[in-house]
């Protein structure tokens, strides 16, 4: 029977309620035999005697099992405060144990009382296996059996974990509490060396040589390089603290360590620092020296290359550009001085102090500059004065040849024969010429093909350009237009005759217009120009000659152009 589970008060008192009503029932039975004045059947009789029996019986053993339930109970509750108080003991020892939030002078004492509270928890933990081993017998559920050794079981496996915690929590506090006296030496030590490296970093930088600034150099180098024993004893606390913190809190161990870093990298840095300055120092001193060494040598350079008797042969604007050149030099050779002087006092005003010479030997150096630029200065003053005499006489002799070129051009036009003034009226009479022998020549035909040209220029409308005054229009400079007077309507352009080929002429000169008309009739009365015409479908009329002036691109000057227009 599971007397966890099971309700014994509740079944007794329904045994106890059935076995009154089974009385009751024979009760009222045999009174009712009796009061019908019968005897009670043999069978009823056996059955009610059973019933009675049987309701005894069964309250009895109800009566024994609600006992059995009581111990029962009892039993599990003994067995359940034992868990609960084993349990609650083991956790608190293993927090205590696996604590390392208190120093190892505190775990230490944690571990004896643990120690002598391990043997009273035995004791329960063998009460609680006693009363586990009743329940598991008694009980009829499978899984509460399970449960029951499982909790033992586990109980009993967490007190030996704790056994054994504790043992190995006893060397382990042990190493820590060295480990922790390790650290205090370490600490001490590296106090000393700080202390020491301070002292050294508070004497005066004071020297009056390279050579001193050297070997002040030397001794900051030596230092430095006690900084990696310093290193390697911080390493070693930072190993100790480690140790320490995987057993127990360190305590105050944190804060002394990180203070010595901080010393430590304060002091290394403020070496390391004056090291540097020093290093940058001496190497700027050795610039310096170096730059006035080179300076000197440039000054020297110079003079010889400006006093060399091969520069005096050359132009004078070589002369002057090498004197410029010189000049710009000469600033520049102040210059570096003057930064490397700068660099070198930025050094000394830092913490250091040096009587040195170097600053005598640049106010030299730069007094040489100053005379050098003044007599280059001067050269170049006479220099631009003749250089500048010079560009005036090539720009006068440019400005002569200008006018001799004019001069030639202006004698060259008006010797030649085409050249005329602007006669308007000597134009138009030359214009209407055109006419006239335009007609002569169609009057008189010599083959077939003049024939079929004469046909195609008809004389008639030619004979009304004679009379006709035509209009000259002024398109623009260099250019003019011929045009008759005729109404222009219906017209269609079916030859042009371009004249570029012409000579170069000055429109409205003498002359240029007769060349002009022979050489288009001469064109249009050739071979070629009757074979094409004689094969024309039907004849044309002239009804307007146009006269264009064109520019030539390559020379510039005007060209004429012939435009006929036939109906």
């Amino acid at each position: 029977m599971n007397v966890g589970a099971y309700d014994c008060g509740r079944d007794l008192d329904r045994v106890s309620q059935a076995s009154s009503e089974a009385k009751q029932l024979i009760s009222k039975t045999k009174s009712h035999y009796i009061t019908e004045n019968r005897s009670l059947p043999p069978e009823i009789a056996s059955q009610l005697s059973n019933l009675e029996l049987e309701a005894e019986s069964t309250e009895a053993k109800m009566d024994d099992q609600h006992v059995e339930a009581k111990r029962a109970r009892t039993i599990r509750f003994e067995y359940n405060r034992d868990v609960e108080s084993v349990q609650a003991w083991i956790q608190s020892a293993e927090a205590k144990v696996q604590d390392k939030t208190v120093e190892p002078h505190k775990l230490k004492e944690f571990l004896q009382e643990i120690h002598c509270e391990i043997g009273s928890v035995t004791d329960q933990l063998e009460r609680l296996t006693r009363h586990g081993h009743m329940i598991c017998q008694r009980t009829s559920n499978h899984n509460e059996r399970e449960l029951v050794a499982t909790t033992i079981t586990s109980l009993t496996e967490q007190l030996q974990q704790v056994r054994n915690w504790l043992e190995d929590k006893k060397a382990q506090v042990g190493d820590s509490l060295e480990s922790w006296q390790q650290f205090i030496q370490l600490y001490n030590s590296l106090r000393s060396w700080v202390e020491r490296q301070r002292n050294f970093l508070s004497e005066p930088l004071k020297f009056a040589t390279l050579a001193e600034g050297r070997a002040k150099l030397q001794e900051y180098a030596a230092a430095v390089k006690d900084c990696k024993w310093a290193s390697k004893q911080v390493s070693e606390m930072t190993s100790e603290l480690a140790k320490i913190s995987q057993i127990s809190n360190v305590g105050p161990l944190t804060d002394k360590q990180a203070e010595m870093e901080q010393e430590k990298a304060d002091v290394e840095s403020s070496l390391k620092e004056l090291m540097a300055l020093l290093q940058e120092m001496t190497e700027e001193w050795e610039q310096c020296e170096r730059k006035s060494k080179d300076v000197a040598g440039w000054i020297e350079k110079t003079r010889q290359a400006l006093d060399n008797p091969q520069n005096k042969k050359r132009s004078l604007r070589d002369q002057l550009a090498s004197r410029e050149k010189a000049l710009a030099d000469v600033t520049i050779q102040k210059t570096k001085l003057v930064m490397a002087m700068e660099k070198l006092q930025v050094h000394f005003r830092d913490r250091m102090c040096a009587e040195a010479q170097v600053a005598h030997e640049n106010e030299l150096l730069q007094a040489r500059l100053e005379e050098l630029q003044a007599t280059v200065k001067e050269d170049c003053k006479t220099l631009e004065a003749c250089v500048h005499q010079m560009d005036a006489y090539q720009q006068e002799i440019q400005r002569l040849r200008q006018q001799m070129v004019r001069v030639e051009q202006e004698l060259r036009v008006v010797s030649s024969p085409t050249y005329s003034p602007r006669d308007r009226d000597k134009a138009v009479a030359e214009q209407n010429i055109v006419s006239v022998v335009t007609n002569r020549t169609a009057a008189r035909p010599q083959s077939e093909g003049e024939e079929g040209v004469r046909r195609r220029v008809r004389p008639a409308p030619l004979a009304g350009l004679r009379g006709a005054r035509p209009r000259v229009a002024r398109l623009g400079p260099g250019s003019a237009a011929l045009t008759p007077s005729t109404d222009p309507a219906n017209q269609k352009v079916r030859s042009c005759i371009d004249m570029q080929s012409c000579a170069s002429v000055q429109l409205g000169s003498c002359g240029w217009l007769r060349r002009l008309e022979w050489r288009a009739l001469r064109r249009s009365l050739s071979p070629s120009s009757r074979a094409r015409a004689s094969g024309a479908e039907r004849p044309n009329t002239l009804r307007n000659i146009h006269v264009q002036s064109v520019n030539n691109p390559l020379t510039n000057s005007p060209k004429i152009k012939w435009i006929f227009t036939l109906k």
